[in-house]
Order: C-alpha cells, then structure tokens, then sequence
C-alpha cells in the first residue's frame, strides 16, 4: 500500500511538471540581485575610508539592484493579481501547450516604458527554431515565449492583450508566420504590423482576452469594493521599502 501511495505521488508530480506555466521574468537573477543589494548596502555602511566619489558609485549601483528587485517583486504582485481577477485566462496561459503537445513556459515581466521600443506599450516576443516548426523559442529558451508590459495605470489589461497574443501564436506558430509573411508582402516588404491588422487571428484572440479581462475587472473591483491596482504606486511603495537600509 505504501509502494503504491509513493507511486501514485510520483505520477502526480510528473504530470504537473508537464505542463507549462507563467514565470516571472525576472526569477532566474533574483538571488543574485538580494545578495548583491545586501553586499552592496554593508561595504556602504560599514566602510569609514570611501571617497565621496565611490560612495556615489555604490549609491548608483544600489538604485539599479533596487529597481531590478523592485520590477521582481512588482510582476509577482500582478501576477498574483491577474489570477484573482481572471482565473480562467491565467489558467489557460499557465497550462499552455504547442501543437504537438509539448509544455511552453510564458515568462512575464513588467518593465519602465523606456525599455520598450516606442510606440509599443507591450511587446510578445516569440520565434521558431530551427528544425522545428512547431516550437517556440524565446531568450528564455527552447519551448518558452516572453512577455515585456511597461509600468502603468493598465498594465494588467496590456498583459490580458499579450496573453491572447500568446494563447493563439503557441498552438498555431507554423500557421500563423506563414499567413503573416504573405500578407506583409501584400502590404509591404517591411511591414511590421504584427498581430493588428484587420482579420489578424492573433490580434483578434489578443482582443478578445483583453475584452474578458476588462469585463472580469469591473466585476472583481464592484465585488471586492476596491480602489483600482495602481502598479506605478505600488511600484514607488516598494522601491521606498528596498532604499531604507541607504544612508544618504
């Protein structure tokens, strides 16, 4: 009977590490970026003899561990938020599969706006191996997409917006760049309309997403009679957080 509880745990556990699922962005360096932050803050502290030029060389790598940490814990909070709101689209993306069935990880991360090239707001990245015209691949890896939304009022929407975009290009990636480079042709050579012009089958799931979500917000937010999600603000809050230990 043990033998046989131990089994049937272990095929439990096999079978939820087949599926894919949403990842923050920014996991993979977290523990470097604490443990550089925390190295950084005591050689700031505890050193009588810095010049005032190096005390300002380590005040500005401080202020860039605290942004990457502060975006980490920001895409955590949103995250974890989005799934509240809409659990439906979250668990679509978090079990996200390719056409032949193999398991795509969407890695997420909420980024300052200038990082984005301009105009966009959003930006899905997603690209086909060699050899393999039903995988997708990612700076993250074979069989992963990535996901950059600028800090905003409504990032969650924009995510809801890239979440579509993802939910349809995964499963139909051959498909899609084959339909996409035909029909860029027929605009124009260059064009980079990607996922936006009418009757596009990735654009239309990414509207439909961000419609459901925007339906399922107003909802959330009458039932839980809350103020909206403001990730500028809660972004500044924990920034605030991360700088206390600096004396400046």
């Amino acid at each position: 009977m043990k033998n046989y509880a131990l089994t049937c745990l272990f095929c439990i556990l096999v079978l939820r590490s087949s599926f894919g699922a949403i990842k923050n962005g920014y996991e993979r360096e977290i523990i470097s970026a604490r443990q550089s932050l925390s190295a950084l803050y005591t050689l700031l502290s505890s050193s009588k003899s810095l010049t005032t030029s190096q005390q300002l060389v380590l005040k500005i790598k401080i202020d860039q561990h605290v942004d990457f940490i502060g975006n980490y814990q920001l895409t955590a909070q949103l995250l974890e938020q989005f799934r509240l709101i809409s659990p439906g689209l979250y668990n679509e993306i978090d079990s996200l599969e390719d056409k032949v069935g193999r398991p795509v990880d969407v890695y997420v991360k909420f980024v300052q706006a200038n990082l984005l090239p301009e105009p966009l707001s959003a930006l899905t990245r997603i690209e086909q191996p060699e050899g393999d015209e039903n995988c997708s691949l990612s700076e993250y890896g074979i069989n992963t997409v990535s996901i950059s939304v600028s800090i905003e009022k409504k990032s969650l929407r924009l995510l809801a917006h890239e979440f579509g975009h993802v939910r349809y290009l995964v499963p139909n990636i051959s498909e899609y760049l084959r339909y996409f480079i035909s029909y860029s042709r027929s605009i124009t050579p260059t064009s980079t309309h990607f996922g936006h012009h009418p009757g596009d089958p990735s654009g239309l799931s990414a509207q439909a997403y961000e419609t459901k979500f925007r339906g399922e917000y107003s909802k959330f937010i009458r039932s839980k009679n809350t103020l909206s999600y403001n990730p500028i603000a809660l972004l500044q809050r924990t920034k605030q957080d991360l700088l206390k230990p600096v004396i400046f």
